[in-house]
């Protein structure tokens, strides 16, 4: 037999088996529980949760951005002229007015004249000296009636200003009261009615003298003092003479006629 016959007769004898790697576990004692009451969760009556507290930083980084202030028309206008005037440096090439003249380009570029650059320099440096800001002019304040009315009642008390003037009547504010009270059950005064007039309607009012008023009595003048003068005897009337001449030595020298 040859080695080849021998291996292979080997193998045929040999029988496989599984090998198997288990681990045997090792015998814990066995663990105790304790059953634990579970409370029923209750539901939240706030759906909407409370806000947590911003911190201080935030806080403070919102109050440090500016408020974006409201520009009025007319500054709106000022800035495009201070816009355009720099365009127009910048096409040219130079300086409209050389730099030194500080007052000369501020009135080219914003249009006002040297008076109120001037003035308005003095005030921003005012302000600028205690800390303030420029104040500009103050507005009219509206006041607030205590008696409302709405948009008939309103055209009602027209009607009623405009009754006098075609009755050619002067329409007094004691006049309007009067009629308001009738007509609208109106519950204010004289100022309350003014306020409402002026405000609402823009009707104004002014003081006239009366038509009927007498005029001031005017004193006397004073005697006038004569000064002491001799009386004169009066003069004996003269009798009317008929077809005579009276010559007297009163009448101007006739100067003599030649024919």
């Amino acid at each position: 037999m040859t080695t080849h016959e021998v291996v292979h007769q080997a193998q045929q004898h040999i029988h496989e088996v599984p090998v198997l790697n288990l681990l045997v576990p090792m015998q814990q004692p066995p663990v105790m529980t304790q059953l634990v009451p579970v409370q029923p969760v209750q539901p939240n009556p706030n759906p909407n949760p409370e806000p947590v507290p911003e911190p201080n930083d935030a806080k403070r980084l919102k109050s440090d951005k500016k408020k974006k202030e409201a520009i009025d028309g007319q500054a709106k206008e000022i800035i495009f002229k201070v816009i355009k005037f720099f365009e127009s440096e910048k096409q040219n090439r130079g300086y409209a007015f050389p730099v030194e003249n500080v007052v000369k380009r501020a009135c080219a570029a914003t249009g006002l004249s040297e008076s109120t650059i001037k003035r308005i320099k003095r005030d921003g440096l005012r302000a600028e000296a205690t800390q303030t800001k420029m104040a500009g002019p103050k507005k009219k304040r509206v006041r607030k009636t205590k008696v409302q009315l709405d948009y008939f009642q309103l055209c009602a008390l027209r009607g009623i200003v405009n009754s006098y003037s075609l009755r050619k009547e002067v329409p007094t504010l004691g006049k309007i009261l009067a009629s308001a009270k009738n007509e609208l059950n109106f519950k204010g005064g004289k100022e309350s009615l003014r306020l409402i007039l002026l405000n609402k309607l823009g009707i104004k009012f002014k003081k006239c003298e009366k038509k009927n008023k007498k005029p001031p009595e005017q004193n006397p003048p004073p005697p006038q003092q004569v000064p002491n003068v001799m009386p004169h005897p009066p003069m004996p009337q003269m009798k009317p003479m008929e077809n005579h001449c009276v010559y007297t030595n009163m009448m101007q020298h006739v100067p003599s006629v030649s024919y």
